[in-house]
């Protein structure tokens, strides 16, 4: 019988001992599931105007300002400008017109569940119009963030900052004053994404927070309510099921809009 080194013999042992764990394989499970990633084509408009001063003299646009967006507290300078805009309202606008709910807010991922999912992702027709929750300023219009492809980024005159990712196409510049419910891009699938949809979030002082709350007027946002409810009571929920498979259905999703030309941008 030929011997094995002993180096090799340890090796071997401690391969045997460290079995897999939860984490292990969830990250084996994502390994095989490969995500697009496609930060483009960028297409975003460029500043003018008014839009271009204000963005210049309040340092929007950057990199750096969607990093504090992101992470940190908006500048009371944008704050101050987003007030501007108009008020707050008491209930945010659904940003796509019969867009549909794809996946909640917090540890509700399916290949990475230990992975937080930092906004709700709402399903619709690449194109399909995408508009402000509220009232607010834009602070950063670009392509330039990891994993958002086109992303918009407003500020809302109670400091809250909004996020509109993986857009087809974006039609505010940084240093627009934006009204609630105003077109600000087209839904697409741009940056990590598997298929045309918006990842929205909503942050305050550089924390995300569950953002269907703040809505109103969809049926299905009752049913999501009362699901926290029972989850927050420490109730079971049905292995295998999540939530988006027990909601009530939706009307279906319009036909894939063509999106608007460039001469109709609309003021900027």
């Amino acid at each position: 019988m030929p011997r094995i080194a002993p180096w090799l013999l340890a090796l071997l042992l401690s391969g045997a001992a460290a079995a897999p764990t939860q984490a292990d394989e969830g990250r084996e499970r994502s390994a095989r599931v490969p995500v697009p990633r496609n930060n483009g084509p960028r297409w975003v408009p460029t500043p003018r105007g008014a839009s271009a001063r204000r963005a210049e003299a309040l340092g929007l646009g950057t990199r750096a300002a969607a990093n504090r967006l992101m992470h940190g507290h908006p500048d009371p300078r944008w704050v101050a400008a987003a007030a501007q805009a108009g008020p707050m309202p008491a209930h945010l606008r659904w940003p796509v017109e019969l867009g549909r709910f794809g996946r909640g807010f917090g540890f509700v991922r399916r290949t990475r569940p230990e992975l937080r999912h930092d906004g709700v992702d709402i399903v619709a027709a690449e194109g399909s119009t995408l508009r402000a929750v509220a009232p607010g300023l834009v602070a950063y219009a670009d392509n330039g963030v990891r994993g958002f492809g086109n992303a918009v980024m407003i500020v809302h005159p109670n400091g809250w900052v909004s996020v509109y990712a993986h857009c087809h196409r974006v039609t505010v510049p940084a240093g627009y004053r934006v009204r609630a419910g105003e077109r600000i891009g087209f839904v697409g699938s741009t940056g990590i994404s598997r298929g045309p949809h918006l990842h929205l979030e909503l942050r305050t002082d550089g924390r995300a927070f569950d953002p269907l709350p703040s809505f109103e007027g969809r049926p299905w946002i009752a049913a999501y309510r009362a699901w926290r409810a029972r989850r927050a009571a420490g109730e079971a929920e049905v292995s295998g099921q999540h939530l988006e498979d027990r909601l009530p259905p939706q009307r279906p999703a319009p036909a894939p809009a063509t999106p608007a030309p460039a001469a109709a941008l609309g003021r900027i």
